[in-house]
């Protein structure tokens, strides 16, 4: 059974997580595997492949770096 799955990033800088992108649970490890270990992506998910960096735009201390740290299932 598919499960909504948002890609979770942490500030460098403040240290709060966010989560951005959202697909389903099987996209969301097929790209975790794709950054890791460059296997192939589906076709149907270019476009929106999160990267391993971000930009924290609205961070409290000013603007951060922030790393993908995984995904949650909600």
């Amino acid at each position: 059974m598919l499960k909504r799955a948002e890609f979770q990033y942490k500030c460098r800088l403040c240290g709060e997580t966010y989560t951005d992108k959202v697909t389903n649970n099987k996209i969301a490890f097929q790209i975790i595997c794709h950054l890791l270990f460059d296997f192939p992506v589906p076709d149907f998910s270019v476009g929106m492949v999160p990267s391993m960096l971000g930009v924290h735009a609205l961070c409290k201390k000013g603007t951060g770096v922030a790393d993908l740290i995984g995904y949650i299932e909600t």
